[in-house]
C-alpha cells in the first residue's frame, strides 16, 4: 500500500540533498576569499550517497547538485590566456541561461583576450584577477555567479586583497540613495570620516562627481566588488551608490552640491582616508535590511499585525554537519512546523494581518517553502522542477519524485488573513522562490522598494583558475509546468518577483532611514491598516469594546483564551493568563490588543504588580526585573473610542 506520509518525508530529505539553493550577498570580501572551496568539490560523483556525504561537516554554505549536469574542471595549471579561453568555450556549452540572457560570447571572448594576454606577459596574477571579475560579472548578469578561492593559501587571496586595498581600500565616508524623481542624495554618512567632517550632511543632493553628472558616474562604477553577478538594474544602482563612497586611499573626489535645508550649491573636495578592508561592506544598505541573524524572527506589531521574518530556508544544521539522512529530515520538518506553529498562533489569537518579511533571504530548499505554501492555501500546483541537459541539448526531467516540488495542502490553511510579503533586491534563489509562489494565494500581496534578485537557476559548477580563483556558476535553470524558465532575468533586464505594491524612494524616506526607522517596515504595516479600515468601511461591523489577544513574555508568545468575544458595549470573556517569571530576572512583556486607532491607555483597575515591575500606560508594555516572589493577580484593562475591554493576569514569580 502507497504511504502517502513515507513518500513526502522521502521527498523532503533528498530534496534537502540536492535541492539546496543557499546564497550569500553583502558578506565582506574578507570572508568571500576565506571560503574553503573545497565545500563545492565532487560536484561531478551523482550517486545520492556521495550527495549526502557533501553535507556532512559543512560549515559556511552548501554546494548543491541540480538535475542537470555540472561542469568540475580545474584550468589552475594553464596559462591565463589558455584557461580564460578554455572558461568561455565551458560557459558557452554549459552556462544553462546563455541562451535567456543572450550573451555573446564571441564578443565577450575578444573584450577581455588582449588584457588578459597583457596580465601574462607580465606574469601579473592581480591583473588577471581583476580582469577575470570584469568578464564575469560584466558578461553573466546572474546572482548565482560568484567568485572565491580555492584556500586560505592561494596565491590570488592576497591578489584581492591588494586590488581592493589599492582601488577601494579608501573611504570618503558617505552613501548615496537614487530617489524616484532622478535625484540622487547623501543616505549615510560615516562619522569622522571626510564627507562628514567637510559639512556634507544626509538629504544633500549630489549634482556632479569629479565633474560628471552624478547619474552617469553611477552608470561607470564597477562592480566586481561585490564578488558577485548583479542581474537587476536596481540591483546595480544600489550596488554602485554604496561603492562609490570608496576609492583609492589618498585619491579626490571633487563634488558639486546643493544642501538639503536651504538649497545654496556648493563645491566640497574630499580626500579618502586609508580605511581597514572589512570597512569596504560596513557600510549600511538603504532598503535592504534583513530579518536578523535567526531563521525566524516573530512579534507582534501594536494594532494586531503579526510580523514573521524569515532569513533563509534553511533547517538548523549541526556544527558537525548532518549524521544521517533521518536528522536531516528530522531538521527540515521541525522548520516547516516552526512556520506551521507561527501560523496557528495568529490565527488563535484573532490576528487578521501578516507581514511576512523575506528581505535579505538568501535561499534555501524549494521543498520547504513548498511544504510552507501548502499549508496556506487550499489549492494544488507546481512549485518548481529541476531538469537536466542531454546530449541532444535539450532540457529533460529525470522520471524521479524528487525532481519536482509540489504545492500540496492536507488540509484547511492555517491562516487566512491579509498577509504582505515584503522583499528586496536582496531576496535571492528559494526565498524569490517562496515569494513567487506565495504572490498567488488571493489572500496576499508582495511589497518592496524593488523586485527580488532575480536568480532562481540551480547552482553547482564551478571552474578553478590559475593563482586558485574559482568561478562558480548555476549549472541548469528551474522550470514552470510547461518548462519556461522561472524568475531569472533575462536579456531584456525582466525577471525577479515584481512587488504589487511599491514602496516609494523620497527624501523624506532616507531621512527617516537615517535616524534608524525602518520605512520599509512602517508603509507595510500602514498598508495593511489602511486595507483593513477600507475592508471594514465597505463591511460594517457592529462595534465592540477592545479585546486583549495575547502577551510575548521575553519573547515567547502567550495567546489569551477568549470564552466569549466582545459584543456591542460587551467586553470579551476570558481565562485569565499565567505568567511565570524568575524574581530578579529582566523582565519585558508586550500587550497585543486589537488596536483600531488612537488614543487608548492601559490601566491595572484590579490587584497590583510586583515590586519592580511598571506599567507603560500608553502601549500596555510591562517591564522591569520582580523582587517579590508570591502569586500576583491583577486585572489590565484597555481603553479606547470603543470603550474599555479586561482582561486577568495571574503573575507567578518565584
Amino acid at each position: 500500500m502507497f504511504n502517502y506520509l513515507h513518500y513526502r518525508q522521502r521527498k523532503l530529505a533528498w530534496s534537502l540533498i540536492v535541492g539546496m539553493r543557499v546564497h550569500s550577498l553583502w558578506e565582506p570580501i574578507e570572508q568571500y576569499i576565506k571560503m574553503d572551496i573545497q565545500l563545492k568539490h565532487s560536484f561531478k560523483r551523482a550517486t545520492r550517497t556521495v550527495l549526502l556525504s557533501l553535507l556532512l561537516g559543512l560549515a559556511v554554505g552548501i554546494a548543491p547538485l541540480a538535475w542537470s549536469k555540472p561542469v568540475d574542471e580545474d584550468l589552475s595549471e594553464l596559462p591565463f590566456t589558455e584557461a580564460y579561453l578554455r572558461t568561455i568555450d565551458l560557459l558557452a556549452e554549459n552556462y544553462p541561461l546563455g541562451h535567456w540572457k543572450e550573451i555573446d560570447w564571441e564578443t565577450a571572448r575578444n573584450r577581455y583576450l588582449p588584457e588578459i594576454a597583457l596580465a601574462e606577459s607580465n606574469n601579473d596574477l592581480q591583473a588577471f584577477c581583476r580582469v577575470f571579475a570584469q568578464f564575469a560579472f560584466n558578461t553573466i548578469r546572474d546572482g548565482h555567479t560568484w567568485i572565491t578561492v580555492i584556500s586560505e593559501d592561494a596565491p590570488v587571496r592576497q591578489s584581492f586583497t591588494d586590488i581592493v586595498a589599492s582601488e577601494r581600500g579608501g573611504s570618503f565616508g558617505l552613501t548615496l540613495a537614487s530617489l524616484d524623481n532622478g535625484k540622487v542624495v547623501v543616505a549615510s554618512l560615516r562619522p569622522g570620516e571626510p564627507a562628514e567632517l567637510a559639512g556634507i550632511q544626509v538629504g544633500d543632493e549630489i549634482i556632479t562627481w569629479n565633474g560628471t553628472p552624478i547619474v552617469d558616474k553611477l552608470a561607470t562604477i564597477d562592480l566586481l566588488w561585490a564578488l558577485q553577478g548583479t542581474p537587476t538594474d536596481e540591483g546595480a544602482i544600489q550596488l554602485a551608490n554604496t561603492f562609490i563612497g570608496r576609492g583609492e586611499p589618498e585619491s579626490y573626489a571633487d563634488l558639486v552640491v546643493r544642501n538639503a535645508s536651504d538649497g545654496i550649491i556648493s563645491g566640497y573636495r574630499l580626500e579618502a582616508i586609508d580605511d581597514p578592508l572589512g570597512h569596504m561592506f560596513d557600510i549600511a544598505e538603504l532598503g535592504s535590511t534583513a530579518p536578523g541573524n535567526s531563521t525566524f524572527r516573530f512579534y507582534w506589531i501594536n494594532g494586531g499585525v503579526a510580523y514573521l521574518g524569515i532569513s533563509s530556508l534553511v533547517p538548523d544544521f549541526p556544527e558537525t554537519g548532518f549524521e544521517s539522512d533521518d536528522q536531516m529530515l528530522a531538521a527540515g520538518m521541525e522548520y516547516v512546523e516552526t512556520f506551521k506553529d507561527y501560523m496557528r498562533s495568529v490565527t488563535t489569537a484573532g490576528g487578521k494581518e501578516l507581514i511576512l518579511d523575506l528581505r535579505g533571504n538568501e535561499g534555501g530548499a524549494d521543498i520547504l517553502g513548498a511544504m510552507m505554501v501548502s499549508c496556506l492555501t487550499r489549492d494544488s500546483w507546481l512549485y518548481t522542477q529541476n531538469v537536466y541537459q542531454d546530449d541532444n541539448g535539450q532540457w529533460v526531467n529525470e522520471d524521479d519524485p524528487f525532481a519536482v516540488s509540489m504545492v500540496e495542502p492536507e488540509g484547511d490553511p492555517l491562516f487566512e488573513g491579509d498577509i504582505l510579503v515584503l522583499v528586496d533586491s536582496n531576496t535571492v534563489s528559494a526565498g524569490e522562490g517562496f515569494a513567487y509562489h506565495l504572490q498567488k494565494l488571493p489572500n496576499a500581496r508582495v511589497i518592496g522598494t524593488t523586485r527580488t534578485n532575480g536568480s532562481y537557476a540551480w547552482v553547482g559548477s564551478r571552474i578553478i583558475l590559475p593563482g586558485g580563483l574559482v568561478y562558480s556558476f548555476p549549472s541548469g535553470p528551474a522550470l514552470d509546468e510547461s518548462f519556461q524558465i522561472m524568475i531569472d532575468t533575462n536579456a531584456k533586464g525582466e525577471g525577479g518577483v515584481y512587488p504589487d505594491i511599491r514602496i516609494p524612494m523620497s527624501l523624506n524616506r532616507v531621512m527617516r532611514e537615517a535616524n534608524g526607522e525602518d520605512v520599509e517596515l512602517s508603509y507595510t504595516v500602514d498598508e495593511l491598516i489602511q486595507t483593513r479600515a477600507t475592508r471594514e468601511r465597505i463591511n460594517p461591523t457592529p462595534v465592540a469594546c477592545p479585546t486583549i489577544l495575547a502577551f510575548e513574555v521575553n519573547g515567547e508568545f502567550l495567546p489569551v483564551d477568549i470564552l466569549r468575544p466582545a459584543s456591542n458595549g460587551v467586553s470579551a470573556e476570558a481565562i485569565p493568563t499565567r505568567i511565570h517569571l524568575p524574581i530578579g530576572a529582566p523582565t519585558d512583556i508586550r500587550t497585543i490588543w486589537d488596536w483600531r486607532k488612537n488614543p487608548s491607555s492601559f490601566t491595572i483597575i484590579q490587584g497590583a504588580l510586583p515590586a519592580g515591575l511598571s506599567l507603560n500606560r500608553e502601549t500596555g508594555h510591562i517591564a522591569g526585573s520582580p523582587q517579590t516572589a508570591g502569586v500576583f493577580e491583577i486585572q489590565l484593562s484597555v481603553k479606547d473610542w470603543r470603550g474599555r475591554g479586561y482582561q486577568q493576569l495571574q503573575i507567578h514569580v518565584e
